[in-house]
């Protein structure tokens, strides 16, 4: 049971305030505002009790080697008789079993990696994960790709890009009050940086970068407007694009987490990105929101390359429509997935995420498949949605692959 935060306001403002019949002043705005920043500090702090911050899942021997494409008996082999430089876990548990932290881990998949690094001379690929609509597992899509793309030795750097911050508390970051506006894009947007390097920090995911967001990123749908009036020649919608170019090469993907509209950032997001990405959940309101999602991105398509005629050049290395909460147990949801399948065609991905109680349990803990148990005897309920993000990455990755090797000149 989550209790009400006990220094967040007292019972007269929360009597206040606690009935929605009540009319409400603007102050009052400002103390449900408080009241319900106390109660998701106080909320967070319970769920992940002992430790208030987020803690990456531990491996199995058998689960690195399969990380690493090879048996458990050879990792045995190597862990046993010629470990060289790899971890070699610690013994746990009354069945003395090897168990890797997520640093160890991946530190097998750097060195045994089955699906391949990515080519030199190429740089980071860009993905914007997008839709319209809230509620349709944007940012639980985005952060579990990274997951799902650092334990195939990816190193990923995130960039919330919507004010709510949803991306940035997944990566185990309460934004109120630790994210400050300094630490989001917007000292960038502001003209006093050159470029986004300062913003990007470690996240408790080892692989995984963020640049995080706070209610501050608001901001910038003012800022780029205004700097648009001054400067005719100022290209809005190319800032974000520029700020991140100094950090391709230290990174394998980028991927953008949006605003659920069509906003100036949203736009930068896309304009940037070389692939996009579109949970759709199979349902015919979010269906119908994501035929909007399309027909105004064309519009602005349109009236974008009428001014700019070089942005007609702008493509796309693959766009993936990916349907997420997925309840087949529904009459409806059979023939919104046909609809969906017969609107997008090729771009549908093969791979369903479903919704079930493995992926309510880790949403309700702030959390993903991936942070879930993945050793002992608790972890049964996780391991379908599990398999379905996994098939997810190993797709996304293999295009991943397919744009790089496009890109390696022909002489080498």
């Amino acid at each position: 049971m989550i209790e009400s935060p006990a220094n967040a306001l007292d019972l007269s403002i929360i009597s206040s305030v606690g009935s929605g019949a009540k009319s409400k002043s603007l102050a009052d705005i400002g103390k449900i505002a408080t009241f319900s920043r106390a109660m998701l500090e106080d909320v967070r702090t319970q769920m992940l009790a002992p430790d208030p911050f987020k803690v990456p899942p531990t491996f199995s021997l058998a689960q690195v080697a399969s990380m690493c494409g090879m048996d458990k008996t050879k990792a045995n082999y190597i862990v046993t008789n010629n470990p060289g430089d790899l971890p070699q876990g610690s013994i746990v548990g009354r069945n003395k079993k090897r168990e890797f932290s997520l640093s160890e881990a991946l530190q097998w998949v750097s060195t045994f990696t089955p699906f391949g690094l990515r080519p030199a001379h190429t740089k980071a690929k860009k993905m914007c994960i997008g839709n319209f609509k809230g509620g349709v597992t944007k940012t639980t899509t985005a952060m579990s790709l990274a997951q799902g793309l650092s334990l195939r030795g990816r190193k990923v750097l995130l960039v919330d890009l919507d004010p709510q911050g949803s991306l940035t508390t997944l990566c185990g970051i309460l934004v109120y009050p630790t994210v400050t506006e300094d630490m989001t894009i917007m000292p960038y947007i502001y003209g006093e940086k050159d470029d986004l390097s300062y913003a990007a920090r470690a996240t408790y995911w080892s692989g995984i970068d963020l640049i995080p967001a706070c209610g501050m990123v608001a901001h910038a749908e003012f800022q780029l407007p205004a700097m648009q009036a001054q400067d005719h020649s100022f290209e809005f919608w190319n800032v974000i694009n520029d700020g991140i170019e100094p950090l391709l090469d230290q990174y394998d993907v980028v991927i953008f987490d949006t605003p659920p509209a069509l906003s100036y950032l949203t736009i930068n997001a896309m304009m940037a990105s070389d692939a996009i990405i579109v949970p759709s959940p199979p349902n015919a309101l979010d269906y119908a929101s994501s035929v909007q999602f399309w027909s105004l991105f064309s519009d602005f398509g349109k009236s974008f390359m009428r001014i700019v005629p070089s942005l007609s050049e702008k493509r796309y290395d693959f766009i993936s429509v990916l349907m997420s909460k997925v309840e087949n147990s529904k009459q409806a949801t059979g023939i919104v997935k046909d609809w969906i399948n017969k609107t997008y065609l090729d771009m549908v991905l093969p791979i369903e995420i479903t919704l079930n109680s493995g992926v309510a349990t880790a949403s309700a803990q702030f959390c993903t498949i991936y942070d879930m148990p993945t050793t002992g005897n608790g972890n049964k309920v996780y391991q379908r949605p599990r398999e379905e993000f996994d098939t997810f990455v190993n797709i996304i990755d293999s295009q991943l692959m397919n744009s790089w090797k496009k890109e390696i000149p022909k002489n080498e």
